[in-house]
């Protein structure tokens, strides 16, 4: 850690660390916890802070109150072909996100197109991340939030 210009600078693999400690705090487990601090870092070094750890206290907040259930597993409730649809129990939208990915770029591959919705989720982050995870496979991804 050093501070530059008044601002402290923490190496992300600290700050994840950091963050997954905090997370783990509010009853995540590591597995959880470890997925949802990458993410909130990984935005933070794409230059989304909005998106990045400064949104911690907001999670932790709506832990605490019950309106974001940790380590809570997504539902598929209909999956029809190219449409996958998963309820993610309000849990985190990180780990609701990257479940339906995964499902989609399966089925995507199988079938040649998916449509995936999730609905009842906390904040997913970056929405660019699940993209990426598409791209890397070399599909093409879009995505509409509310």
């Amino acid at each position: 850690m050093s501070t530059s210009g008044g601002r402290v600078l923490v190496r992300p693999e600290r700050l994840r660390r950091l963050t997954a400690s905090l997370l783990e705090s509010a009853g995540s487990s590591s597995t959880e916890a470890a997925a949802v601090a990458s993410n909130l870092v990984a935005s933070n070094l794409c230059g989304h802070d909005s998106h990045g750890v400064g949104y911690l206290p907001e999670y932790l907040r709506t832990a605490v109150e019950g309106r974001l259930v940790v380590n809570q597993t997504p539902l598929v409730v209909l999956d029809a072909g190219p449409l996958v649809v998963v309820d993610g129990r309000r849990g985190y939208g990180q780990v609701m996100a990257a479940f339906a990915m995964e499902r989609g770029i399966v089925r995507a591959k199988e079938i040649g197109a998916c449509v995936v919705s999730v609905r009842n989720s906390h904040h997913m982050g970056r929405i660019g991340a699940w993209a990426e995870m598409a791209t890397a496979e070399g599909l093409a991804s879009v995505h509409f939030t509310n």
